[in-house]
């Protein structure tokens, strides 16, 4: 009788297994998201790279006129329902985002719209996302800089058959709402007077008058009607400049920390929560206000107003003359916009009022809503890409190139603290947790560093944006302050550990005299690596082709599925990398005095009585609860007050929030890698390497990127 032979359960094996499952998992929720994203694959979608086309402008009478109209998209995605054709042309919207975003933050309202029959065109301004910068230009000013691209995406649009060329409508949010109040002037009649307040820009090529309906997303549309000089940006667009018969709205957190801040009719500063009995509110939809008055300002929520009366609003039906409305969001910040249901059916509301149901298309209540099912699939997969980090590089440390850096059986990290004998067999490296000494030993930096990171980070950041200047080499606006910081509480942690081990030191030499090497743990025994610099080298060969094989699944997804892995603000994308790799490079030794240290600090602390998974927890724990608490005081008072903290800078506020996850991804990565090796060092480079790209692909550049 023939008997089954077991498969031997190998590194190999296992490591294949968990492989298979994290790339079946990774496949299924992308292929979800892809068909979210494409309403069922009823919409197709399309990634535009340096895309250009070109049309005419047509007449009042929809005659060809003899004006040209050149569009290109320098970076962007496209949507175009089964409904939108040359014959049917739908109404087409234009869609762009903040400062240091990309596109695909849009992504919610473009899955809403396109269903309900909308063709939308997402687009990336310059210095952002795909549209990688040739120019050296303040990023944060793009909103002002006529080449942004937002309009020459506009013009896209317009040409194309399937678009319906008097439906043209665009939104964008924060720095991308400027950039459209720029856009909607320099098209409107009035653009002379707009190009006369700012000068850098050009009157060649405006004044098409294609866009009649403009949604602000995250940014108050009167700003200039005050005379404000908001990030030192000048000659803002007077919303009364705008053509007649433009519809516009506003949709806003109720507790934005950023704008809408402003006055009540007596002249006392109201905050955002109190935008809608504000003197901003009366004015931009024209209902009027009594100086001194606040009860004379009577705007109502999610209601449109035509010359400051209040008009009916249904579902799918268009209001057939020019309105205005503010959609308020309960308790969401600036950034929650692009994470909120009632954003999106705010953005639904605004263009089914304004170009009502799109021929051959179905009404879908603006509350029936997708876009989150998408997110939901897109950050299980976003985890999985973090978790494939463990099997290739088991599977690399199983060939022969690698095979060396492989712990050996039975000897792991244990060989590289001293040994004290008088301790198990395997755990002779293991601090005890008891006694005074070892309680302070362990818990002191676990303490004192997220303490330290938490109290000097917006301090260490404004020193970060004077000290560490941008430059065509370090070009990112937000990377060098952050890592300046991260730099900082690196050192420190290092700092800190070499003191402890110190102090251990000199007591052990007082209590024990000649016998203290065998009490002794020292936490930088685990640098030493067998194989000396060509080790240290073929180590970090190897971190770079882990990270490589992550890259190959998120590129495949994208270029496949035309998905990457996110949610909110936490995400994985695609980059140039010819582009944009000789600038990771550069960051990546200053990345390196964060991940590294961090990485050397994970593999320090591990206590004889607790467990491996324990062990992870509570470095996870001590890891973020810094930025958790810092975070947690910021927004805790903006919630409470309507107010963040004096001298707290929201931009700032908001890089920390990704670390929440990426520390407890590169926490595990960096414990498990280390007891694969025995050694420190491939859980160091993987994550120095792994994390700069990701914030290196996906943030804003003042300055061209160059080798």
């Amino acid at each position: 009788m023939n008997q089954k032979v077991a498969k031997p359960n190998t590194p190999a094996r296992r490591a294949s297994i968990v492989l298979a499952v994290l790339l079946a998992i990774i496949f299924v929720t992308s292929v979800l998201a892809s068909g979210i994203q494409s309403s069922a694959w009823k919409t197709k979608v399309t990634t535009l790279e340096n895309a250009e086309n070109a049309g005419v402008l047509l007449n009042d009478d929809g005659s060809a006129s003899e004006v040209e109209v050149k569009g290109v998209v320098e970076s962007g995605m496209l949507f175009v329902p089964k409904n939108a054709t040359a014959k049917t042309p739908a109404p087409g919207i234009v869609l762009t985002h903040g400062y240091l975003n990309n596109y695909q933050l849009q992504l919610q309202n473009a899955i809403e719209l396109s269903r309900r029959g909308f063709v939308v065109l997402l687009t990336d301004i310059d210095g952002h996302g795909g549209n990688d910068s040739e120019t050296n230009h303040p990023a944060i000013t793009q909103a002002w800089n006529d080449a942004n691209g937002l309009y020459n995406s506009v013009k896209y649009l317009y040409n194309l058959d399937c678009v319906d060329k008097t439906k043209v409508g665009v939104s964008g949010h924060s720095m991308g709402a400027e950039s459209m109040e720029v856009v909607v002037g320099l098209d409107g009649k009035n653009f002379d007077k707009v190009v006369a307040a700012n000068p850098i820009l050009s009157p060649e090529g405006k004044g098409l008058s294609i866009i009649n309906a403009m949604l602000f997303q995250g940014i108050d549309p009167v700003l200039a009607t005050e005379g404000s000089t908001h990030f030192d940006l000048k000659g803002a667009i007077d919303v009364n400049l705008y053509d007649p018969d433009v519809n516009v709205g506003v949709i806003k957190g109720s507790n934005d920390d950023f704008f809408f801040g402003n006055t009540f009719p007596d002249g006392t500063p109201s905050l955002c929560r109190d935008y809608l009995k504000s003197t901003h509110a009366a004015a931009f939809l024209k209902t009027g206000y009594t100086k001194g008055d606040n009860s004379s300002v009577n705007v109502k929520n999610r209601t449109f107003y035509v010359d400051g009366k209040e008009v009916a609003y249904k579902e799918g039906q268009r209001i057939n003359e020019t309105f205005r409305v503010i959609f308020e969001d309960k308790n969401e910040t600036h950034p929650m916009n692009h994470i909120s249901k009632q954003a999106a059916e705010g953005v639904v509301q605004f263009f089914y009022a304004c170009y009502g149901t799109p021929a051959g298309a179905k009404v879908i209540p603006s509350k029936s809503q997708t876009w989150y099912v998408k997110e939901v699939c897109s950050g299980i997969a976003l985890i999985c890409f973090f978790l494939l980090i463990m099997p290739i590089a088991s599977l690399l440390l199983e060939t022969p190139y690698f095979r060396g850096l492989k712990a050996a059986n039975g000897t792991d990290y244990t060989q590289k603290w001293t040994v004290r004998k008088d301790r198990p067999v395997g755990e002779e490296h293991l601090a005890e947790l008891k006694g005074v000494r070892r309680y302070l030993s362990y818990f002191i930096p676990a303490v004192l560093v997220p303490l330290y990171s938490a109290l000097v980070y917006t301090d260490m950041y404004g020193a970060g944006m004077k000290n560490f200047k941008l430059t065509q080499l370090f070009p990112q606006d937000t990377t060098n302050p952050l890592m300046y910081w991260a730099a900082h509480v690196g050192l420190f942690t290092l700092a800190v550990i070499f003191v402890v081990y110190l102090v251990n030191t000199i007591i052990n030499h007082v209590k024990y005299k000649d016998d203290y090497a065998a009490y002794e743990v020292c936490p930088f025994k685990t640098l030493s690596i067998s194989g000396g610099v060509h080790a240290l080298a073929k180590t970090l060969l190897l971190a770079f082709t882990v990270v490589a094989g992550l890259y190959v699944v998120l590129f495949a997804c994208w270029n496949i599925l035309h998905v990457d892995f996110r949610v909110w603000t936490l995400d994985a994308v695609t980059f140039d990398v010819g582009l944009k790799g000789a600038t990771m490079l550069r960051y990546m030794p200053i990345f390196f005095l964060f991940y590294g240290i961090n990485a050397f600090s994970n593999v320090t602390y591990r206590l004889k009585n607790v467990p491996e998974w324990a062990t992870m927890l509570i470095n996870i724990f001590f890891n973020i609860i810094g930025i958790l608490v810092h975070l947690i005081y910021c927004y805790r008072g903006l919630f409470a007050t309507g107010m963040i903290p004096a001298g707290i800078n929201s931009m700032a506020e908001l890089l920390l929030i990704p670390l929440l996850l990426y520390l407890p991804m590169m926490t595990i990565s960096s414990r498990l890698l280390f007891k694969k090796t025995g050694n420190v060092w491939l859980g160091a480079f993987t994550n120095t390497i792994l994390m700069t790209i990701i914030t290196v692909a996906n943030t804003a550049s003042s300055f061209g990127y160059v080798i």
